[in-house]
């Protein structure tokens, strides 16, 4: 079993990384397009550098100044800051954290999906055929650009999780 699981969430890395050809190859020098993208770029570089530095004043964006709470007037993208976070700590490089959080949203959307369905269902294939729906529907693969749209990896992990909880004998 863990095995099957194992080779599942190598599938949707693989499938990843080919289906967002040529990103893969320059994971720290480009964006899917520069607007959008360049934007969502700064955003979670905000996001990871505010929540080491002042996270209380997260929202005090170094933007239009002098209001107050400029952050609000964009996406928050908190979900794809925190999966950055390290890298971009590690290396400097928001583009590489932007563009892995990119990939993982692929990856674990996949992988989620696969879970959630072999739970329902005890059927890897029906499993692989939802996450590969799921994560590379056409809706997400033509807004690659926009990463608030393609933070759907969280959607079955919390279904998953609402089933185990249900499932719990009670206390």
């Amino acid at each position: 079993m863990r095995k099957a699981v194992a080779v599942a969430l190598l599938l949707f890395v693989v499938l990843s990384l080919v289906l967002t050809y040529p990103l893969p190859l320059h994971l720290t020098d480009a964006v899917e397009d520069r607007q959008d993208a360049l934007l969502n770029v700064w955003i979670i570089a905000w996001d990871g550098h505010q929540l080491l530095q002042d996270p209380l004043h997260l929202f005090d964006a170094n933007i239009f100044d002098p209001y107050p709470r400029t952050l609000a007037y964009s996406e928050l993208l908190l979900g794809n800051g925190l999966l950055a976070l390290p890298l971009i700590a590690a290396t400097g490089n928001p583009l590489l954290g932007y563009n892995v959080a990119l990939l993982l949203s692929f990856v674990l959307s996949g992988f989620g999906a696969y879970l959630l369905v072999l739970k329902l269902s005890r059927s890897r294939e029906a499993g692989v055929a939802a996450g590969v729906i799921f994560a590379f529907s056409a809706y997400r693969m033509t807004n690659l650009a926009q990463a608030q749209l393609l933070i759907t990896q969280w959607l079955p992990f919390a279904l998953l999780a609402l089933i185990f909880l249900i499932r719990q004998p009670s206390l």
